[in-house]
């Protein structure tokens, strides 16, 4: 199955490519699905509607357009906070999320 990271940074030492080279290292050679980074916190981005505008958008408006199956989209919310030992926890709590989505019968170590 193919591969899909969808990235929006243009960083290479970004949170966001850490967070899709991290998933990459779970899945092995497992398919990957999307890894969006919010810089809000859950509370502001489910106030204004985020989560829906986001599947409305990328998983109904980009996935099923081009009849891709859907997999399993993770947010890493605050992002930009100044405390790293806190946003890598989440990255790596939603790269698991993803990767046991996909591969249910465990992970690359």
């Amino acid at each position: 199955m193919r591969t899909l990271i969808v990235t929006a940074h243009p960083d290479p030492g970004s949170l966001t490519h850490a967070t899709a080279a991290q998933l990459h290292n779970l899945l092995g050679e497992e398919p990957t699905r999307i890894v969006h980074l919010a810089q809000e916190g859950f509370e502001s981005f489910a106030r204004h509607g985020y989560t829906q505008s986001f599947s409305t958008s990328v998983e109904h408006g980009i996935i099923d357009f081009c009849g891709m199956r859907r997999g399993k989209t993770a947010f890493i919310h605050e992002s930009e906070s100044t405390n790293k030992d806190a946003v890598a926890a989440r990255m790596y709590a939603a790269t698991a999320t993803v990767a046991a989505a996909i591969n249910p019968a465990g992970v690359a170590s």
